[in-house]
């Protein structure tokens, strides 16, 4: 069965210049605030449409969205008193840093919940509307859930190639209990294959169309929600 790990790996023999400019690409649309905000809520199990830090809307079920793996990331976020205070992220084809190098944005409230914390953010184009989305996901269990997501992506590559096809997923829901509470962990489902256009066959967003989005995002509830940070 393949990892993430030789997933990656297979990945570095794509050429230097094509994958630097999917990248390029990634943090360029990612930096022009081109994304709407999603967050899986680790207590309910749903996807929420955040549209500033106290509003947020619920997303419908089973949406159908194409996942952007090359240009989503890994890295950390450092929260305090309930903001974004440092971000500092890398695609998943580089080394992070260890995370005790990061800027000290101290004193913080709660030590639990401030500072800096592992987190991915992943890249979706819903298919529906063509909104394009970026999700935070912080907590264990989450990680755990996009680990698994890549894994079963290089265990398919045999058969789709996602250097030239884009995975179409739909995000659910999977409860468990930490410490005596109920949670939810997100379950990344594969449902479909398209082409990705050649002209961008790394990358979203598919359109370059800037959207409104909110100055920060808002504290996800997942982050933490089974215990385990790290």
């Amino acid at each position: 069965m393949a990892s993430k790990g030789d997933l990656i790996n297979r990945l570095k023999s794509v050429p230097a210049a094509q994958l630097s400019a999917a990248l390029k690409a990634a943090n360029a649309a990612r930096n022009a605030n081109l994304y709407q905000i999603m967050k899986f809520d680790g207590k309910s199990g749903l996807l929420n449409h955040v549209i500033s830090k106290n509003n947020e809307k619920r997303l419908p079920d089973g949406m159908r969205l194409a996942f952007d793996a090359f240009g989503s990331m890994q890295g950390y976020i450092c929260w305090n008193k309930g903001d974004v205070v440092g971000e500092y992220y890398k695609s998943f084809f580089e080394t992070l840093p260890d995370i005790s190098t990061m800027e000290d944005h101290s004193p913080y409230d709660d030590p639990e919940k401030d500072g800096w914390q592992h987190s991915y953010t992943l890249f979706f184009k819903q298919l529906d509307t063509n909104t394009q989305w970026k999700c935070n996901i912080g907590s264990a269990s989450g990680r755990r859930a996009v680990d698994a997501l890549y894994q079963k992506i290089g265990d398919l590559e045999s058969m789709h190639d996602f250097r030239k096809q884009t995975p179409i997923l739909v995000i659910g829901a999977e409860p468990f209990i930490a410490k005596g509470f109920k949670n939810y962990k997100p379950v990344f489902e594969i449902v479909e294959w398209v082409d990705t256009p050649t002209d961008k066959p790394m990358t979203n967003p598919l359109d370059q169309k800037q959207i409104a989005s909110p100055a920060k995002d808002a504290a996800p509830a997942d982050v933490g929600e089974d215990g385990v940070n790290d």
